[in-house]
């Protein structure tokens, strides 16, 4: 073994435990992500199944779709079809529906690319493989400031978000012969690469 050779060796082995505690870190903050939205897509399915007013029927016909964007466009017609457009609770519903469409969005780009994190500088950067991923969504998550805040920000809003709506589906189930008012629309903070100056921040941090 070369004297060159083996100073990369070791220097390598150095960075391990740095590499798997920032791993770690990076994976922790997209299973809390995924976690998040896997709640609020149940409390739609809720939503659904109020809406529908059957929920042997709303099972069966909620299982025809096999992702979560068509299952939201099924909670849409359901409640479209019940409700009318101006009332508030068809508002509120379909407010909900917005704010989770946007957020699904970093969860599926999180999910669906291959990431590794650069530990020879400091504050670690995080790199997206442009091999196999669409080149929008690498410019999506390239405009991200910080990898791990964005993530912990949207997982906050998924879980208010799963509340409001758990909240919007047992309003439903007394609407329309016991109105009750709407529960006050959470306060949602993640906005897509905030902030995001390519001059001030060219990489995205941790």
């Amino acid at each position: 073994m070369t004297t060159q050779l083996a100073k990369t060796m070791r220097m390598l082995v150095r960075r391990l435990p740095k590499q798997k505690a920032a791993r770690k870190k990076l994976a922790t903050a997209i299973g809390e992500l995924i976690l998040a939205h896997n709640s609020v897509h149940t409390s739609f399915a809720c939503i659904f199944m109020a809406a529908i007013n059957n929920v042997e029927v709303a099972e069966n016909v909620w299982h025809t779709q096999r992702t979560d964007r068509a299952q939201r466009n099924l909670v849409m017609a359901a409640v479209r079809g019940r409700f009318s457009p101006t009332s508030k609770l068809f508002k509120a519903i379909c407010w909900a529906l917005k704010k989770a469409d946007a957020l699904a969005e970093l969860r599926n780009d999180v999910v669906h690319i291959d990431s590794w994190i650069d530990v020879q500088v400091k504050p670690y950067v995080v790199k997206f493989s442009t091999v196999a991923s669409l080149p929008s969504r690498v410019e999506r998550l390239s405009r991200e400031v910080k990898m791990t805040q964005s993530l912990s920000t949207a997982t906050m809003d998924l879980r208010k978000l799963t509340v409001y709506a758990l909240e919007l589906a047992n309003l439903m189930e007394f609407f329309p012969k016991y109105p009750r008012p709407l529960p006050k629309r959470p306060r949602l903070h993640f906005v897509r690469g905030k902030h995001r100056h390519v001059a001030l921040y060219p990489d995205t941090l941790l």
